[in-house]
C-alpha cells in the first residue's frame, strides 16, 4: 500500500509495475497479498491498474490524495 501511495501517488499502477517495485513475484501479490487488500477495501482493481482507497489512506494516516 505504501508502494501504492508514495510511488504511484495512490495509482491507478499496473500488478507487474507494484511487483517490480517491491521485488516480488506477480503471483505471491496476485494470488496471496492482493484478495485480502481487496477484501479489507484497501486497494480496488480498476482497468486501468490498482488504485489505493480512502479507507487505506485513513488507515495508515496518509494524507488523502485525490485520484483523478
Amino acid at each position: 500500500m505504501e508502494v501504492l501511495y508514495n510511488v504511484y501517488d495512490g495509482g491507478p499502477a499496473g500488478l507487474k509495475a507494484v511487483a517490480a517495485v517491491l521485488s516480488e513475484d506477480v503471483t505471491t501479490l496476485e494470488d496471496f497479498l492482493e484478495p485480502y487488500l481487496v477484501q479489507l477495501g484497501f486497494i480496488q482493481r480498476t482497468q486501468r491498474g490498482r488504485v489505493l482507497s480512502l479507507k487505506a489512506m485513513q488507515y495508515l494516516k496518509f494524507p488523502v490524495k485525490i485520484q483523478q
